[in-house]
């Protein structure tokens, strides 16, 4: 899901940042 910060959350404890 994006949210305000265009944060990509994936499965599980991943995070992927989009600058």
């Amino acid at each position: 899901d994006y949210g305000n910060n265009r944060l990509a959350f994936g499965k599980g404890n991943q995070v992927v940042v989009i600058p």
